[in-house]
């Protein structure tokens, strides 16, 4: 049996009539009428008429850079999701970063940006089914888009509710766990820890990871800890000013009664010394794989590496980017750093989206895909979604830093 597709819910007929159609209501199904059917009709509204969805969960970033592609584009080009709401305005489903740059270059007085071509998604008769409808069509016309880490964890916090709640009227055909994955393009395992991290991380930390100051992996993990550990880590991360997901691994270790090796006790004279390790045997530095991906091959052939960091346009963060080309380099390979190889060139921030599309180009060019730096940021969130995307393997990478 082929995946489910959650369009489906959506497409043809609305939801009531689904079910109708599955034999789960008591009424007959109606007759498709084109001429309301979603998508059947594009229209200008004003950009005042357009409320935004209370559900709408997705971060609101890159407005300016926005604007600039709207002037550009000579207006809106991909039409908004919008249904009707009593007052004969329109609530947005899917556009809401359109909207507010849009909203944005009309109060800047360029008026001639006021009107956005709109699609009116069709309702549904039972208020709790039409809620269901529109916070399906926020998740899945969003499905595409750049996220935040807090993105990728409300988004399967909001689908399962969805479904748990659309299950109760109907039947869905698999398990929910599966169907998220499928509908976000991500793996069952994926999905468990996103759940995890809903359920079980500490109000302090979601805070962090919605601000971006702590990443998905470390998130994760303190997931895993009891609420007493997690005040403990969170009080280490303020007087530190940073969480390592080591220091994590630390602090669980300590909760299931695990201690580091004790020091070798000093042995008697008479028994054999073990040979001490010559420098070239020393234990690499450390490293951790990012979640399902594969043992690191042993290969003598240089590999292109992508150097994924922090930027910002901040020169501290390109001079780290230096010294973690030249970890890279030290290895035998080759590296490739967008912010290191086009500082000077490009503005962060004036032509960001060149230096964006630039280190996806590099992405798809590299062997692998190498992370630096305790913090994930959304930029290199979108580059290592591409490259899981690609198939590429993704390492995690610490450097002791003096």
């Amino acid at each position: 049996m082929g995946k489910f597709n959650l369009n489906q819910l959506l497409s043809n007929a609305s939801l009531n009539d689904n079910m109708a159609q599955a034999g789960q209501t008591g009424r007959e199904p109606k007759k498709a009428n084109k001429s309301k059917q979603p998508g059947s009709g594009i229209i200008p509204i004003s950009v005042y008429d357009l409320i935004p969805s209370e559900d709408n969960f997705y971060s609101m970033r890159q407005i300016d850079e926005l604007k600039t592609a709207i002037e550009l584009a000579g207006g809106v080009k991909q039409n908004l999701n919008v249904t009707p709401l009593p007052n004969g305005k329109y609530k947005v489903l899917a556009g809401h970063r359109r909207r507010l740059a849009s909203l944005a270059l009309v109060e800047e007085g360029k008026r001639e940006y006021e009107f956005i071509p709109c699609s009116i998604e069709s309702s549904e008769e039972d208020a709790a089914l039409q809620k269901i409808r529109e916070e399906l069509l926020i998740i899945l016309t969003n499905s595409q888009r750049e996220k935040t880490d807090w993105d990728k964890v409300e988004e399967v916090r909001r689908l399962r509710s969805v479904l748990e709640r659309y299950k109760e009227k109907a039947k869905l055909p698999g398990r929910v766990r599966e169907i998220i994955a499928d509908t976000l393009n991500t793996s069952s395992t994926q999905v468990g820890r996103m759940d995890a991290i809903s359920s079980n991380l500490s109000p302090e930390f979601k805070e962090e990871l919605k601000q971006s100051n702590v990443n998905i992996s470390t998130a994760y993990e303190l997931s895993g800890l009891p609420e007493e550990k997690q005040q403990q880590a969170y009080q280490e991360y303020k007087d530190k000013g940073s969480l390592s997901i080591q220091a994590v691994k630390d602090i669980k270790a300590q909760k299931e009664g695990k201690e580091k090796q004790p020091r070798q006790q000093p042995q008697a004279q008479d028994q054999p010394q073990p040979q001490q390790p010559t420098p070239k045997e020393q234990a690499p530095k450390r490293e951790e794989q990012h979640p399902e991906a594969v043992p690191i091959p042993q290969n003598p052939k240089p590999l292109k590496i992508y150097v994924c960091s922090p930027y910002g346009g901040k020169e501290e963060n390109y001079l780290k980017a230096v010294e973690y080309c030249k970890h890279v380099a030290a290895q035998g390979h080759i590296p490739f750093a967008s912010h290191v190889m086009l500082h000077g060139i490009l503005n962060d921030n004036g032509e960001r989206d060149k230096g964006i599309t630039a280190g996806f180009e590099m992405v798809k060019l590299s062997d692998e895909i190498w992370t630096f730096g305790e913090t994930i940021t959304p930029g290199m969130a979108a580059e290592i979604d591409l490259a899981q995307r690609l198939g590429k393997l993704v390492y995690k990478k610490f450097i002791e830093e003096d």
